[in-house]
């Protein structure tokens, strides 16, 4: 008997798993944070959602322990609430709607403070990172530099886990001292 179609079943979707450690960091892409930091300010704060929600499409796609999809569509709802309640604030001036706005406002980073700090729990426990870990993502920094932060510590596991290239100069060897990739003399 052949499997027939049931439109109201769940969709099914292969999901990539990786054992964790640091080769799972290559499901992440490497981006620059100063340019996370412009594309905020020039977005007037709308890729730092949009980041934050595509780093989780992107855990989601490569663990099973992955951020609450209805915490992460909150943040985004909240998020767009906000952004369009504090554009209207500028044209109408009622107490209600500013305390209205601001509600929405504080209900936006609290969940987007959800989002990140779940994504922070499962990103540490994909790549096996503890604290005192150099890839571990600390609590305090974090809460401060969010998305910044985070993406500065995905570059730097990304970077790890690249080959290191040697220059084919004579006399010329790449060092291992404090900065890498610093060139020095024979």
């Amino acid at each position: 008997m052949s499997e027939t179609f049931n439109p109201y079943a769940p969709p099914r979707a292969e999901v990539e798993v990786h054992t964790g450690g640091l080769a799972a960091v290559e499901a992440f892409p490497r981006f620059s944070t100063f340019a996370a930091i412009l594309l905020t300010i020039f977005t007037y704060g709308i890729y730092w959602p949009y980041w934050l929600y595509s780093r989780c499409r992107r855990l989601s796609s490569v663990t099973k322990d992955n951020v609450n999809p209805y915490v992460i569509g909150a943040m985004l709802a909240l998020f767009a609430l906000s952004f369009t309640g504090g554009i209207a604030s500028n044209f109408v001036r009622d107490g209600a709607f500013a305390i209205a706005s601001a509600l929405l406002n504080l209900g936006y980073w609290i969940a987007s403070l959800v989002c990140l700090f779940s994504f922070r729990n499962c990103y540490n426990r994909l790549i096996g990172a503890e604290p005192g870990n150099r890839h571990w993502l600390g609590v305090i920094a974090t809460f401060f530099l969010h998305i910044f932060y985070i993406q500065y510590k995905i570059n730097v596991a990304i970077d790890e886990r690249r080959p290191k290239v040697v220059d084919q100069a004579p006399g010329v060897v790449v060092s291992d001292g404090p900065l890498p990739g610093r060139l020095r003399k024979r």
